[in-house]
């Protein structure tokens, strides 16, 4: 391999000094930390996708705007007690709903106002995801309507 890049550097950059120095790497670490996401979760590309949606329909995700998340529990008393604790983080309660699902019945919407870019939605997604399993619950997305440019 070594051989083979070197002559394609030779062959391709004669005129540039060229320096290739290949250092194994069993734990794959320069792959994890510099080549992909550090977080590959279903969720980080769920995020991304909604994203990429918003700018095609013409959102800026400039600024911050209301984001509503949703959140279901195994029963009433798990939602209140998040609802307690979420709360005095600047969470507002939109609705409380009980749906047709087989164990996660209770559903509570919350909203805040917050910035979508890519890497602040991704840590909020992150923390409510693990602020809702806290008290047993399964964080279950986000969502907003698009801001677009006035014509």
């Amino acid at each position: 391999v070594k051989n083979a890049l070197q002559s394609y550097l030779d062959y391709n950059y004669a005129f540039s000094k060229n320096y290739l120095t290949l250092k194994y790497d069993r734990k794959w670490q320069h792959y994890k930390e510099n080549l992909v996401p550090k977080d590959l979760s279903d969720a980080f590309f769920t995020n991304h996708e909604f994203l990429n949606q918003l700018v095609i329909e013409g959102d800026d995700l400039k600024g911050p705007r209301k984001v509503n998340h949703w959140v279901v529990f195994r029963n009433s008393r798990r939602r209140d007690k998040f609802i307690e604790k979420i709360k005095p983080l600047e969470f507002k309660v939109d609705s409380l709903k009980v749906i047709k699902a087989p164990y996660y019945k209770y559903q509570v919407v919350i909203s805040r106002k917050d910035s979508i870019d890519p890497e602040s939605i991704t840590q909020l997604t992150k923390e409510l995801a693990k602020f809702s399993l806290l008290f047993s619950g399964i964080y279950d997305g986000w969502g907003l309507d698009p801001v677009r440019e006035e014509d």
